[in-house]
């Protein structure tokens, strides 16, 4: 698994009110993928994040999709059927059974290759529209 420890000693050290969590795009490559670890690895980091001093609030990102481009296959060996058929299922599954927030960026991505510049990370506008997506669910849930 693609992860370290070491990302979740530096963010308690910042005190967040709030913690996005994403993880999957890089465990959905041949190397990586394994449903039940994940599935595991982000049950444990979502427990971690709620024991923070500052007890944040958490969201789950479900992650975005991943395109071909020019025809070739997706970069660096990510797997769109796996964020699909697998990754998107487990998260969206974390976060009601952890009672978390969920940000869908796969729905919001899906059948938009333009937001990406080589069909796995965003351009601009993609950013762009990632953020809309994060703040419209924290504006409904979080600052209400």
């Amino acid at each position: 698994m693609p992860y370290r420890k070491s990302f979740l000693d530096a963010a308690r050290v910042t005190n967040p009110e709030i913690c996005i969590l994403m993880l999957g795009t890089n465990d959905s490559k041949p190397y990586n993928w394994n449903a039940v670890k994940y599935e595991e690895t982000l049950e444990r980091w979502i427990s971690e994040l709620r024991r923070f001093p500052s007890s944040p609030t958490i969201y789950l990102m479900a992650p975005p999709a991943a395109f071909h481009v020019e025809g070739k296959p997706v970069v660096y060996m990510i797997r769109d059927d796996i964020i699909r058929e697998e990754i998107y299922p487990i998260v969206k599954r974390q976060a009601q059974m952890c009672n978390t927030g969920f940000v869908d960026l796969y729905a919001a991505t899906e059948g938009h290759p333009e937001l990406f510049v080589d069909g796995v990370h965003p351009n601009k506008q993609g950013n762009q529209e990632i953020a809309r997506q994060i703040y419209a669910v924290i504006k409904e849930s979080y600052l209400q």
